[in-house]
Parts: structure tokens; C-alpha cells; sequence
């Protein structure tokens, strides 16, 4: 996982995320391996294969808002909006009044056009 992290941050992000899909392929990744590879995913353009990872986090740790937020911005870039709004609210759910979530939220409305 480590060396997954430095490759992203010194710009190697497909190497990054060939790393973490090796910790995460047994299913026996550490969550944060799992979260991580969702978010490069979603930071390269992959918004299918971050939902992928967003719905395997989910079941890792079902009570973490992360997932439902990864979740929501992975469907938010793909245009289902209606579905990221639903995966917002289960993140305001899990964690009433985190920013993270009001940024999606937000980010949501913009995409809808009421904003």
C-alpha cells in the first residue's frame, strides 16, 4: 500500500494503481488500499471502476461515510445524478454534518443545474 502511495504522489498513478489492485485482488486488502485505489480511479477519469471499488469498500466498512461518498462522485461524473444523490444521503446518514458530504452535495446541484 505504501509504495502504491509514493508512486501516486511522485506521478507513476498507473503504476499506483496496478500496486493497489495487486494488495486489493485477494479481497483481503486493507480498506484504505481499497479507498484509495477508488480515488486514483476517480482522479484518472475511471468513474466505473471507482464504483466498483466504492461498493467493495462499502461492504468492507459499511458504517464509514467514505464509501457512500466515493460512491456518489463516481455516479455524479457519470451523470446519475439521481443515484448520487441517494449515496449523498447515506453519507449525511452515516456522518451527519461532514463537509465532505456537503461538497458533494453541492457538487450534485451544480451538475443538476440548481446552483
Amino acid at each position: 500500500h505504501n509504495v502504491a502511495v509514493i508512486k501516486a504522489i511522485s506521478g507513476d498513478r498507473d503504476g499506483a494503481i496496478q500496486d493497489l489492485r495487486e494488495v486489493t485482488a485477494s479481497g483481503k486488502g486493507l480498506a484504505q488500499s481499497i479507498l484509495c485505489l477508488g480515488s486514483l480511479l476517480l482522479d484518472e477519469d475511471r468513474s466505473v471502476e471507482a464504483l466498483e471499488a466504492a461498493q467493495v469498500f462499502q461492504t468492507v466498512l459499511p458504517k464509514d461515510p467514505a464509501g457512500p461518498l466515493l460512491e456518489g462522485d463516481s455516479l455524479r461524473t457519470q451523470g446519475r445524478l439521481d443515484e448520487a444523490w441517494i449515496a449523498s444521503e447515506e453519507a449525511e446518514r452515516l456522518a451527519p454534518g461532514d463537509a465532505r458530504t456537503r461538497v458533494l452535495k453541492g457538487r450534485i446541484a451544480i451538475a443538476h443545474g440548481k446552483i
